[in-house]
């Protein structure tokens, strides 16, 4: 087992849908000798005639070396509001890789987190007409 890992701060992150950005967490443990890389990978498939909230994160993050480096990093998640009513949560995974092999860091767990996204669309529902009378012998 490696001293140094790298893993999401939590295993999942819940946003609004009018966030715009929400923010995902990565951390490292330890002191590293060399920066090193971290793939941030995931976001929500492809899919056709379904409004999609998250948008895919795909984008390269590094921590230097050295006692004085940050052991956090934010990663951004953009989040579209679709403007549809009605929908579940949405939910889809975001995966850390190291960019290279190495002999000093590791990925631990959790090395997936998974982003809710909460609906923030009101829905009204009216009837056409405010009142309708109806004679009962009228039949059917």
């Amino acid at each position: 087992v490696l001293d140094i890992r790298v893993k999401f701060v939590l295993p999942s992150y819940t946003f609004g849908e009018a966030y715009g950005t929400g923010f995902i967490e990565v951390e490292k443990t330890g002191v590293v000798q060399e920066p090193f890389s971290v793939i941030v990978q995931g976001g929500s498939s492809i899919q056709t005639n379904v409004e999609i909230s998250g948008i895919r994160v795909n984008t390269i993050i590094t921590f230097e070396a050295g006692p004085e480096a940050k052991s956090m990093i934010q990663v951004p998640v953009t989040i579209n509001d679709d403007q549809v009513g009605l929908e579940a949560v949405e939910t889809f995974s975001v995966s850390l890789f190291l960019t290279h092999s190495s002999d000093e860091v590791e990925v631990a767990l959790p090395n997936v987190t998974v982003i809710n996204i909460i609906d923030n669309d009101d829905v009204t529902v009216r009837f056409g007409r405010p009142e309708l009378r109806v004679d009962e012998s009228a039949g059917s």
